[in-house]
């Protein structure tokens, strides 16, 4: 199920990056890649000078971007289409679990029959205006159990903004999807996720059956994530993990 790769392949959705470690156009090759090359992971990269760099394989090609507007929280068939482009993989028979929206990105979490999720964030070109958004989809095992620290983590990625474009407000944005799990698999225990930045702001999401779609906005001071925390409860407002934010 993992989104592995050909070499060439791997080179292409990492051209962006090299155009902002060597140059734009420059050419580049991968350093010693590993035999699978996967998306989400590290491959260490070089021009013909040997500069060296580092390219995180994006989940997309940038051809498989999806341009907007994206599909309402209400439109599920628009939502497994438009993760489907991005990730390059049929969803469209996938159940979304939840999903939010707010200041022009989407997070989402599908899940498949047999035990697979899809945790989908989308960001739209206006936050990226001389970049690539990002634009991820995550597939993987659902239902693994995971103990001790690593139960219950909520991570967040996110961007900052001075100006504002048609279709979002200036400041900063914090979004994240994900399934939370617990020493028995998912955890279905989790009813809600509550979060507060270290700006100030403070959001609560509903967890649907130990999945999370999170979109925080907030105003355009720096940090947000650095020092933010996150506490999970069950349906009776029974803490079951709290913690720090992860980027």
């Amino acid at each position: 199920m993992p989104d592995i790769l050909t070499k060439a392949e791997a080179v292409e959705r990492c051209r962006g990056q090299a155009d902002v470690d060597f140059g734009v156009g420059q050419s580049f090759s991968l350093v010693d890649p590993p035999r699978e090359l996967v998306a989400g992971r590290g491959v260490q990269t070089t021009d013909a000078k040997g500069h060296q760099g580092l390219c995180k394989i994006p989940y997309a090609t940038p051809g498989r971007l999806v341009r907007g507007p994206f599909a309402s929280v209400d439109d599920r068939s628009g939502i497994a289409s438009q993760c489907s482009q991005v990730a390059g993989y049929d969803l469209t028979e996938w159940s979304v679990r939840t999903a939010f929206a707010a200041n022009g990105v989407l997070t989402a979490v599908l899940s498949s029959s047999n035990g697979w999720d899809a945790a989908c964030e989308l960001t739209p070109q206006a936050w990226e205006p001389h970049g690539v958004p990002l634009q991820e989809v995550r597939i993987y095992e659902s239902g693994l159990p995971w103990t001790g620290t690593s139960a219950y983590v909520v991570a967040l990625g996110g961007g900052h903004r001075r100006t504002a474009t048609p279709g979002t407000k200036a400041g900063s944005i914090f979004f994240g999807a994900a399934t939370l799990r617990d020493e028995g698999g998912l955890a279905t225990r989790a009813a809600r996720v509550k979060v507060t930045l270290s700006t100030g702001e403070k959001a609560s999401f509903p967890v649907v059956d130990g999945r999370y779609a999170i979109v925080v906005s907030g105003p355009p001071s720096a940090g947000g994530l650095q020092g933010g925390t996150y506490v999970v409860t069950a349906s009776d407002g029974t803490v079951l993990r709290r913690g720090s934010l992860q980027g």
